[in-house]
């Protein structure tokens, strides 16, 4: 039994010993992470709660399986698992596992200032809540905060050494700061326990890319495809890889279908844009690009954007040859944290910037 988890029996927060044995069970069924898994566990917790209506822990764990439904399986129960997390909260309110729980609902909500100050109230009642610890790397991590969550990816790992997801998206970090060896070290250790685990081969396929093995890519991509066809990163770094390649039919066709699937993604419109160019549709190309352009723009003026739109602007203007209002939004993306520099390097968006001093100076 891991240490996290004896501390935790050795405090039992209920005196009905069924209740406690449905509780512990749920708990192993939500930690399985599988669909199936995850609703044995809801009904366990729902039991526990039977057994014992005043048993805050069952709460908290009901919530947590409740968003782990909603974010992965698209449940529609978010609400209760809210009104679970304070019930939690008002039952035990000095016990880590409740200020998870709550974290885990905000995040949920997209109310991330809320849920790491959550996620930093259950560290600090219970230094061992690694679920808490990894939650807050995550979103860190998407704020480009890279050293602040590398910190707590590095203290998960100390908690749970296997936890192969925590070292997929470390490898990750290392990789946008540019770290070559650790994100190397990382997603290897990563792979070795779950070679077709799709974020993680992205990472490593994104780590032959900027390093020059484009076929290497386009080799681990494809075996994720096989299995889920519609992933986002693999299908985006082939294509990215065939246009780097100069095989624009090929990334035309998978740009296009990028685009049939997600019709507002900036960077796929892109890639679309820049493979059209090469086959000569100037206007269909320049489409795109303007879409991009205009959507980003819209995002900025209203304040409803992330760095990446300060990226997607400059992309967009390198691709129009207006070299000038490239380098001023990468400048502007850098600012607000974009790190992602061993990208830019070889990004084809910025081809034409390569010799441009101020676009050294950048990176």
């Amino acid at each position: 039994v891991p240490d996290y988890l004896e501390t935790r029996m050795a405090h039992r927060p209920t005196h009905d010993l069924r209740a406690w044995d449905a509780y512990l069970t749920a708990r192993d069924f939500y930690t399985q992470y599988d669909y199936v898994h995850n609703q044995n566990a809801i009904a366990l917790f729902h039991e526990a709660l039977r057994l014992d209506p005043d048993f805050g822990l069952a709460y908290a764990g009901l919530s947590d399986a409740l968003v782990q439904e909603s974010v992965f399986w698209n449940g529609q129960r978010l609400g209760q698992a809210i009104d679970a997390a304070y019930k939690a909260m008002r039952l035990e309110p000095n016990r880590g596992e409740s200020h998870k729980a709550l974290g885990m609902v905000l995040q949920a909500r997209a109310r991330n200032d809320d849920a790491l100050e959550a996620y930093r109230r259950a560290t600090e009642i219970d230094p061992g809540a690694w679920q808490a610890t990894y939650n807050a790397a995550v979103i860190l991590s998407d704020r480009d905060q890279l050293r602040e969550s590398e910190a707590l990816l590095l203290r998960t790992l100390e908690l749970v050494p296997h936890h192969n997801v925590a070292m997929s998206r470390l490898g990750d970090v290392y990789l946008q700061l540019g770290d070559v060896e650790q994100a190397r070290h990382w997603l290897d250790r990563a792979m070795e326990r779950s070679p077709l685990r799709p974020r993680a081969v992205a990472s490593y396929a994104t780590l032959d890319v900027v390093t020059g093995r484009t076929e290497s890519a386009i080799s681990r991509c494809e075996q994720v495809l096989v299995v889920f066809s519609d992933n986002y990163s693999c299908l985006r770094l082939i294509a990215t890889a065939r246009l780097m390649e100069g095989d624009w039919d090929e990334a035309c066709g998978l740009f296009n279908r990028m685009v049939g699937r997600w019709p507002e993604d900036g960077y796929a419109r892109l890639g679309l844009a820049q493979a059209l160019m090469a086959n000569g549709k100037i206007d269909k190309a320049n489409a795109h690009v303007d879409h991009v352009l205009d959507t980003s723009a819209r995002k900025v003026a209203m304040h409803d954007h992330k760095s990446v739109d300060y990226w997607l602007l400059a992309a967009g203007h390198s691709i129009k040859g207006d070299d000038t209002g490239a380098l001023r939004w990468l400048q502007t993306a850098a600012d607000a944290g974009h790190n992602f520099y061993l990208w830019d390097s070889v990004e084809p968006a910025f081809d034409t910037l390569r010799d441009d001093s101020r676009f050294c100076l950048l990176y």
